[in-house]
């Protein structure tokens, strides 16, 4: 199974832990990421990730965010098809990163892209994409319950 997270994911575990939400969902991005070390999933990224990653202003957030991001099995780097596809999905309310996001998950026919923002799980469910965006909490859950 190919699991794409983008860039919040990467530096949620990072975030300040008080809040039940984050710490849950550092927790199963931690847990889905030992599962990727493990060979169980595959984990792959793209350009626009490595790009976002190294533009984090947090110096030892970056650093660490991009130790996690090391496991990637497989990168998309941008192209005509992904960029064309990136501006098909901006039609359905994505933002312009959530688009191509999206659509490098798409090229790299992933099962799952995951992600924390409410508004990029909002706007992917209104799109035609067949790539599946959600919460990596619901998805993990779901994952083990099949298990």
């Amino acid at each position: 199974m190919k699991i794409y997270m983008d860039t919040c994911c990467y530096t949620r575990p990072f975030d300040d832990q008080m809040q039940d939400k984050i710490r849950m969902e550092s927790e199963a991005i931690m847990a889905i990421l030992y599962r990727c070390e493990n060979e169980v999933l595959e984990l792959v990224g793209s350009e626009v990730l490595e790009y976002e990653l190294s533009n984090n202003m947090d110096n030892v957030k970056r650093l660490k965010a991009e130790t996690l991001y090391k496991i990637v099995k497989e990168s998309a780097v941008i192209n005509e098809v992904i960029e064309e596809r990136a501006k098909e999905l901006e039609k359905f309310g994505l933002k312009s990163f959530d688009s191509l996001h999206l659509s490098c998950a798409e090229y790299l026919q992933s099962d799952i892209l995951l992600t924390v923002d409410i508004g990029f799980m909002k706007g992917a469910a209104k799109s035609d994409s067949f790539v599946k965006v959600q919460n990596p909490v619901n998805w993990l859950m779901e994952v083990i319950e099949s298990e």
